[in-house]
C-alpha cells in the first residue's frame, strides 16, 4: 500500500549548499561542533560553547595533524565526540576512534560511540551529496534482514543481507536513503538518511518485527494463496491471483485483537506506466480473532491511485488511512471504526488539482488532533484539526506559502516551518494553543535552518542573490546568541531581477547571470535555462558561488537567465492553476514580459538573438517557446524533452494534465503541434533514458528533421555529459554568432 508519491516532511538541510552549518549537539545541548570547509578543500572541526558562542577550532589541528602524520586540514577524522563528564577530553571518530586529551594531546585508542540516526517516517526525495561517511547498520531483531538503498530515482536496490544481532560498517554518503526490510516478509522496518558524519542506524524495529506479527506476538499472519491465514487457520476466502491480500499490506490494530489488510486488484501495466494505464486498487477489510470480516464501504474510495498513511488509535478503537484520487482533484484522510464505518477527518478537492505530490502533511499530536496542510485558503497554509471535535484552525493565516515542515513538537506545542512572503522562505514557530506566530529567522533571505533536539535553538545558513552566505545561531524566540561566519563580500555576477506577469499585477522572479569579462558597451545574446516543472520552482534565492552552469555558459560570452513563470510551485493556488491542463504554457508569456523589461534595466541584452534550453519537462517546455513563442525565441536545446504526455510518467502527468486523458493531452504535446515550430532546434537523447521515452525524441527530430544528437549509454538528461554538453555549446555558438556583437546597445 504505497503512496503513488514519496514524501519526506523533516529532512536533511539543503545538502548542495555547502556554506551550510550541520550542527551537531551535545546531550545537554550546551555545546556543538560542525565542519568549516576551507578554500583549499580541506576542513576544520569548531566547536561552540552556549556559555560564549564564538565559533572556535575544536583542538589545535596543526598539532594533531602532526601527531597523525597528516595535513591539519585532511585529519582522518570524520566526526568529534563529547564526554560530558570529562570536559577536556574529546572523542574523535574517523578511520581510527580516539580519545584526545586536549591539555597534553594525548591519543588514547577507542571505540566510540556514533551519534544515532533516527528513522524517517517514509523514504524521501534523492539528496545525496559527494561526501563520504559511514553508517553502523545494527540488527537488533531476531530475524535476518535485508538493507537496500535508493537511487536518484527513487528506485530500490538490494545491498546486503544481515543476519541476527549481526552488524556492518557500510561507506555511504551523505544524504543516502537506505532501507532495512525483514527478509522473510519483505517488510519495512526502517528507513533512514545518513549525515554529514558517521553515525549508527539500530534497527530494533518495536514488537512486531514486521506487520504479519501481532504486537503481543501470539498471533501470526500468512498469506497463502492470495489469502490470509491466521495461526495456521485460514482467515480470508475472496483472494484469488490478480486480487489478492499481499503481505505488506496487513495492519495489526495496537492491542492484537484485529488487524487491517487491503486486498489488491493487480493491474497489468507496464514498468513505465503512462497515464490512463490501470494502477493497482484496494478494497479495504477489518478481521478480527475471531474470525469476523468487515468490508469497508468504498463510495469514498472511488478511481484510486493509492492509499497510504495506516494508522490505528492508541486504543485500537479506529484506524485511520489517506485516499488519494487519480485526477488529483480529491485527497481524503479517512477514519473508521471496527464496525466499518467510516468517516472524513479531513478532506482537500479542487476543480483543478490538488497538489498532493508537493504539499501533504499530517503530524499527528493524539488520536484526535493533527496538524495537516491545505491550500483552501488560496496559499498553502497549515491547520490544526480536531477530529472528534470537527473543527480546524489555521495555524499560518495570510498571503505566506508554507514551504516545508521542519518540525512538530507534541510537549512544547509547537509547529516549525518555512513560509515565502512571497519569495523568500523564512523560517517560522506556530503555537498550537494560541494564535502566535514567532518569526525565529528574521534576515529578508533564503534561510536554511537546523534546529537543536528540543527546538530550543537554531543554527540559521542564510544568503540571497545580493547577500553573501551568512551563518548565526539563534534561540526559538528569534534572538540572535552570535553570528558563527559569514562569507567575504564581493559583486555578485547573478542579481535578482523582478518584473511583472502577463496580469500586470503579479510579480515574477528571475535571475540574470553575466560574464565575468562583461563589457557596457557590447552586446549579448540571451541564453534562457528553463524549467516550468510544475511540481516545483526553479530560480535559485541563494547567493551565487560563481560555479553554476549558468556562469560558466556566461563565460562564455552570453547573459544567461532563470525565471520562475506563472503555473510553477511555491506560490498561491491560483498562479500554480495556470499550469492545469495547460503545460505548453510553461509561463513563456511572463518570461518574454520580464526578459524584455530587464533589457531595458540592461541593454546589453540582445533580444534579437534569444535562446533557450532545458532539460526533461525544461526540454518539451525549450521546444514549446519555437512552436508557440518563434517571434520571440529563435533558438533552442532540448534535452530529453518529455514532448508527449501520453507517454509521460503516469504519476506526474495525471497531475497536472487530469485523468483520464483526454484531448488536452494532445492539445499540450510537442508532436501534434511540429509543423507550427520556426527557429532552430537541437535535440539531445540518451538512448538508455528511463525515465522519458527516448522515442518522443526520436519521433520529433524525423517531424522536424532537425539536428539530433543520441548519447549512447545516456540516460535521463544527457546535456551535461562530455558529448551533450560539446554539441551544446557549439550549437549556440554557431547558431548566436554575429558580426556586430560589439555594437554599443542602444536604449
Amino acid at each position: 500500500m504505497r503512496s503513488a508519491f514519496l514524501l519526506v516532511a523533516l529532512s536533511l538541510p539543503s545538502l548542495a549548499q555547502p556554506w551550510v552549518v550541520r550542527p551537531h549537539w551535545s546531550e545537554d545541548e550546551r555545546q556543538f561542533w560542525f565542519r568549516r570547509q576551507s578554500a583549499g578543500g580541506g576542513y576544520t572541526f569548531m566547536c561552540v560553547q552556549l556559555s560564549d558562542p564564538r565559533p572556535r577550532p575544536a583542538f589545535d589541528h596543526l598539532r594533531l595533524g602532526r601527531l597523525l602524520h597528516c595535513h591539519p586540514e585532511r585529519l582522518p577524522i570524520q566526526a568529534l565526540c563529547y564526554d560530558l563528564q570529562h570536559p577536556r577530553r574529546l572523542g574523535l571518530i574517523g578511520e581510527r576512534d580516539y580519545v584526545l586529551d586536549l591539555d597534553t594531546y594525548a591519543l588514547e585508542p577507542a571505540r566510540l560511540t556514533r551519534e544515532e540516526l533516527t528513522p524517517l517516517a517514509q523514504a524521501g526525495p534523492y539528496a545525496t551529496t559527494h561526501l563520504s561517511t559511514s553508517v553502523l547498520f545494527r540488527n537488533r531483531t531476531s530475524a535476518p534482514i535485508q538493507l537496500g538503498w535508493l537511487d536518484e530515482h527513487n528506485l530500490e536496490h538490494r545491498h546486503c543481507k544481515l543476519g541476527p544481532l549481526q552488524e556492518v560498517d557500510q561507506q555511504t554518503y551523505e544524504g543516502q536513503t537506505w532501507l532495512a526490510r525483514d527478509l522473510e516478509s519483505g517488510a519495512l522496518l526502517a528507513v533512514f538518511q545518513a549525515g554529514d558524519a558517521p553515525a549508527r542506524a539500530e534497527i530494533d524495529s518495536p514488537v512486531p518485527r514486521s506487520t504479519l506479527e501481532s504486537p503481543d506476538r501470539k498471533s501470526v499472519v500468512e498469506v497463502r494463496d492470495s489469502n490470509l491465514w491466521l495461526n495456521g487457520n485460514q482467515w480470508s476466502r475472496d483472494g484469488r491471483p490478480g486480487d489478492e491480500y499481499l503481505a505488506e499490506n496487513v495492519f495489526w490494530a495496537p492491542d492484537s485483537s484485529r488487524f487491517l489488510a487491503l486486498r489488491t486488484r493487480r493491474a497489468r501495466a507496464r514498468p513505465f506506466p503512462h497515464p490512463g494505464d490501470p494502477v493497482d486498487t484496494h478494497t479495504v477489510h477489518l478481521f478480527d480473532l475471531q474470525g469476523a470480516q468487515i468490508s469497508l464501504d468504498d463510495r469514498l474510495l472511488p478511481n484510486q491511485l493509492a492509499l497510504h498513511s495506516v494508522r490505528w488509535r492508541a486504543d485500537s478503537s479506529k484506524v485511520s488511512f489517506v485516499y488519494q484520487e487519480r485526477g488529483h482533484q480529491h485527497l481524503r484522510l479517512l477514519e473508521s471504526d471496527i464496525r466499518g464505518l467510516i468517516r472524513t477527518l479531513a478532506e482537500e478537492s479542487s476543480a483543478t488539482f490538488v497538489c498532493d505530490s508537493e504539499k501533504y502533511y499530517c503530524g499527528w499530536l493524539s488520536d484526535s488532533q493533527f496538524v495537516w496542510m491545505s491550500e483552501r485558503t488560496g496559499f498553502n497554509h497549515l491547520f490544526l484539526v480536531d477530529a472528534d471535535r470537527g473543527d480546524s484552525r489555521d495555524l499560518t493565516p495570510g498571503q505566506g506559502v508554507v514551504q516545508q515542515v521542519l518540525g512538530l513538537d507534541p510537549e512544547r506545542r509547537e509547529v516549525y516551518f518555512t513560509l515565502a512572503e512571497p519569495y523568500y522562505a523564512r523560517v517560522w514557530k506556530a503555537s498550537l494553543d494560541r494564535q502566535e506566530l514567532t518569526l525565529i529567522t528574521p534576515a529578508a533571505a533564503q534561510h536554511t535552518a537546523v534546529a537543536s533536539p528540543s527546538h530550543r535553538y537554531w543554527v540559521d545558513s542564510w544568503s540571497s542573490p545580493e547577500q553573501p552566505p551568512r551563518v548565526e545561531l539563534r534561540t526559538a524566540a528569534g534572538d540572535l546568541l552570535a553570528g558563527l561566519s559569514q562569507a567575504p563580500s564581493r559583486s555578485s555576477t547573478s542579481p535578482l531581477f523582478v518584473a511583472k506577469a502577463r496580469d500586470g499585477i503579479t510579480d515574477i522572479y528571475g535571475r540574470l547571470y553575466f560574464p565575468r569579462s562583461f563589457r557596457k558597451n557590447k552586446q549579448y545574446p540571451v541564453v534562457e535555462h528553463i524549467y516550468a516543472g510544475p511540481h516545483q520552482n526553479f530560480v535559485p534565492r541563494v547567493y551565487a558561488s560563481g560555479r553554476e552552469s549558468e556562469q560558466s555558459l556566461a563565460d562564455q560570452g552570453y547573459i544567461v537567465v532563470q525565471i520562475d513563470g506563472m503555473g510553477t510551485n511555491g506560490r498561491s493556488k491560483a498562479f500554480h492553476d495556470v499550469c492545469w491542463q495547460n503545460l505548453k504554457d510553461a509561463g513563456l508569456p511572463d518570461r518574454k514580459l520580464w526578459i524584455r523589461a530587464a533589457a531595458r534595466r540592461y541593454p546589453q541584452m540582445d533580444l534579437s538573438r534569444v535562446a533557450i534550453y532545458g532539460s526533461s519537462a525544461g526540454g518539451a517546455n525549450a521546444v514549446a517557446a519555437l512552436i508557440w513563442h518563434s517571434d520571440f525565441y529563435k533558438v533552442a536545446v532540448a534535452d530529453c524533452g518529455n514532448h508527449d504526455l501520453t507517454r509521460d510518467n503516469l504519476y506526474w502527468g495525471e497531475q497536472w494534465m487530469g485523468w483520464p486523458p483526454g484531448p488536452q493531452y494532445q492539445d499540450n504535446s510537442n508532436l501534434s503541434h511540429a509543423d507550427l515550430l520556426k527557429g532552430r532546434l537541437l535535440l539531445l537523447v540518451g538512448d538508455q533514458d528511463e525515465r522519458v521515452e527516448p522515442a518522443c525524441t526520436l519521433e520529433l527530430a524525423r517531424l522536424l528533421k532537425c539536428p539530433l544528437v543520441v548519447v549512447k549509454g545516456g540516460g535521463h538528461c544527457v546535456i551535461g555529459s562530455d558529448q551533450g554538453q560539446r554539441a551544446f555549446r557549439e550549437f549556440l555558438r554557431v547558431q548566436l554568432a554575429t558580426s556586430d556583437s560589439a555594437k554599443a546597445p542602444g536604449r
